[in-house]
């Protein structure tokens, strides 16, 4: 399992940062997002562009929607991305300044022995989410999809 603790004074600057990232690099904020700008604009009218971009967002939000998993822990938080993919995996790097860091462990194969000591955290994070004791903070949703394909379609 993929988690990360943070402490919590640092909760509010890391989502802000990690949002603000997500919206600057991920792929398909960037690519698709595109792609849907070009088509929608060559409607010819305000609502018609609305409209490709707002069933672009919904379509690829079922799919691209990015969440973080929040569990207290006390002074820190434990936070798991659910996302397609492995962005945050992949750049987790970039909010070390918030003190984040990872609490790996994942059992499918040989457990390395420096991740050996964080199964215990794997096992209340399962606990917790069995017993649906977390909060959601949403990093990426279709309101963003849309917002970012109409901000697309306004600088042509």
């Amino acid at each position: 399992m993929h988690n990360y603790r943070i402490p919590k004074d640092r909760w509010w600057d890391f989502a802000t940062a990690c949002r603000r990232y997500y919206l600057d690099n991920h792929p398909i904020t960037m690519a698709a997002l595109r792609v849907i700008a070009d088509e929608a604009s060559a409607k010819d009218t305000a609502l018609g562009r609305y409209k490709a971009v707002q069933q672009f967002a919904d379509t690829i939000a079922t799919d691209w929607t990015v969440d973080l998993q929040v569990f207290d822990e006390g002074d820190t938080y434990i936070i798991r991305p659910l996302e397609y993919g492995h962005f945050f995996m992949n750049h987790h790097d970039n909010f070390a300044e918030f003190g984040l860091e990872p609490v790996f462990y994942d059992n499918r194969a040989d457990v390395p022995p420096e991740e050996e000591k964080n199964k215990a955290v794997a096992d209340w994070v399962d606990g917790k989410i069995e017993a649906r004791e977390y909060l959601i903070y949403t990093v990426l949703d279709c309101e963003d999809f849309t917002a970012i394909g109409m901000m697309m379609i306004g600088a042509r």
